[in-house]
């Protein structure tokens, strides 16, 4: 009888093993990091904060939500730039995110807030 549970338990364990290297072996390599630079624009009540991000080629700027119902909304780009989608309407925790190839500057609003002054620039240059 033992040495039977022995060829079961052995069994068992080899097939372990084996689903957990084919499992490695199909998820790949770890992913690298990505070495993208990124910036951040925080959404507040009001404002944008920083109201002028300054970013070189390539940069992924995410916007996030610290204040209540804001949207951001591209009034203008640089020359040859096709259209951003910004934002509809969004609340406290929600995130955009966009990358800028395109050296110049991109104006964006709070559609709402506008009237008050919640405008923004992305300014993409070679040193930030």
């Amino acid at each position: 009888m033992r040495a039977h549970r022995k060829r079961i338990l052995v069994a068992v364990v080899t097939a372990v093993a084996a689903a957990s290297l084919a499992t490695v072996a199909m998820a790949g390599p770890a992913a690298a990091p990505s070495k993208r630079p990124v910036k951040t624009v925080l959404v507040k009540d009001s404002f944008f904060k920083p109201k002028v991000a300054r970013v070189t080629p390539g940069t992924k700027v995410t916007w996030v939500w610290k204040g209540d119902e804001h949207t951001v909304t591209f009034r203008s780009r640089p020359a040859g730039v096709g259209p951003i989608k910004g934002t509809g309407l969004r609340d406290t925790g929600a995130r955009f995110s966009h990358v800028f190839h395109t050296k110049g500057t991109y104006r964006y609003v709070c559609r709402i807030h506008e009237d008050i002054g919640m405008t923004g620039r992305v300014v993409v240059q070679s040193r930030p």
